[in-house]
């Protein structure tokens, strides 16, 4: 589907051409249609589509990563509370962060394929809710039933990390679209190691973390959730 030239323009490009606008985020073209449909299913369920977060590129997500690691963005756990990093390693860092934030260059988010949503009614009726995005929310709290829906009615999109792979940890509000498995399947472990040894990383921090554990990073936190 993508050479290594157009995965590039597409990951590290935010005004590339495989991009087209919609709720004020950006998704692949080819899913507009899908984000359509999916939007008047809600709709006609009571429930609306309200996007958190589509497209990411890659300098969004080095700029989440690197805050994480200087501890100016919260670090949490597998229960959603906040970590106290100034007594870890930097390779329990490492781990810690990728819990829920992908490294850049392997996050799906760069495909414009993911979308990370929530109820649009409930925040309408309750305008000063700010959304954190952890599993409570979806579980039993205001997102419930917005989860509880897409889990079994979605049309082309699934929710690519239901279950604890031992990689990025489970995340009820991101749903993936079926066209994101054949760019998965174009971004090759080659690909991700002549990223890692150039200077389109070079200001990651932790790099030399992730050099060591690329096997692990691209294998067990991307590869795993491809046939979920």
């Amino acid at each position: 589907m993508l050479n290594k030239k157009e995965l590039i323009d597409l990951i590290f490009n935010e005004d590339n051409a495989y991009l087209t606008d919609f709720q004020n985020h950006k998704v692949f073209n080819s899913i507009l249609s899908d984000v359509l449909y999916l939007e008047e299913d809600l709709r006609q369920n009571n429930l609306e589509l309200h996007i958190l977060s589509a497209y990411r590129s890659f300098n969004s997500q080095q700029s989440i990563w690197n805050q994480k690691v200087l501890g100016q963005r919260d670090v949490l756990d597998e229960r959603s509370k906040k970590i106290d990093i100034r007594n870890l390693t930097n390779e329990e860092l490492f781990f810690k962060i990728l819990n829920w934030s992908a490294f850049p260059t392997l996050s799906r988010h760069h495909f414009g394929t993911e979308l990370d949503i929530a109820d649009g009614i409930y925040l309408q009726e309750n305008p000063r809710y700010q959304c954190q995005m952890i599993d409570s929310e979806y579980l039993t709290g205001p997102f419930k039933n917005l989860f509880q829906y897409t889990k079994s009615n979605l049309k082309n999109f699934y929710h690519p990390y239901q279950k604890d792979l031992g990689g990025i940890k489970p995340e009820p509000w991101h749903i993936s679209n079926n066209i994101s498995k054949e760019i998965i399947s174009d971004f090759t472990y080659e690909i991700f190691l002549d990223f890692l040894n150039s200077d389109l990383l070079k200001d990651i921090l932790l790099l030399d973390i992730a050099k060591k554990n690329s096997k692990l990073l691209y294998h067990q936190y991307f590869l795993p959730r491809l046939n979920v």
